[in-house]
């Protein structure tokens, strides 16, 4: 709902010639068990009938982060889950309010392909998307309208 409200606050700011539009807005949340969350398909559908596009992470947006050093498609039943992962094999001071992002964006191609290749996972084995995350879309959308000589090198989609 707040995806709305901000979308369409900016529409009316436009509208008076005080700022543009937004080309795109997005919500990006995470869910646990998003198999059993009632609330999750009311968003989920809000969201697309009111053209806000969806970055979900399953089960968590620290999926997102362990995705840029490894593929994975084994299940995590809880959050805590990724996050020691990332903690034993990756960077054992990680905490969540305090992300070291300058470590994570050299590796942004390899996380979107993985998440690609998680994605096209679950479509063929027909699983129910635990891990997955849509991350990925998103950042595929701000690196497209970036200046190219800032943009990734991300190769091109292929999800299947």
């Amino acid at each position: 709902a707040c995806a709305i409200e901000i979308r369409d606050d900016r529409k009316r700011e436009a509208r008076r010639g005080c700022t543009v539009p937004y080309d795109s807005v997005w919500a990006v949340f995470d869910t646990e068990r998003a198999d059993t969350n009632p609330k999750l398909n009311d968003a989920l559908q809000k969201a697309e009938a009111n053209r806000i596009n969806i970055a979900l992470s399953n089960p968590c947006f620290e999926f997102w982060l362990l995705l840029h050093d490894e593929f994975t498609t084994a299940p995590f039943p809880k959050c805590e889950n990724v996050i020691r992962r990332i903690k034993d094999r990756y960077l054992p001071d990680y905490e969540k309010n305090n992300i070291p992002v300058e470590s994570y964006i050299p590796k942004v191609p390899t996380a979107v392909h993985n998440a690609e290749q998680c994605q096209n996972h679950h479509k063929t084995a027909g699983t129910e998307g635990n891990p997955s995350t849509g991350v990925y879309l998103l950042i595929r959308e701000m690196n497209e309208s970036t200046r190219e000589h800032f943009r990734l090198d991300i190769p091109l989609k292929k999800v299947r």
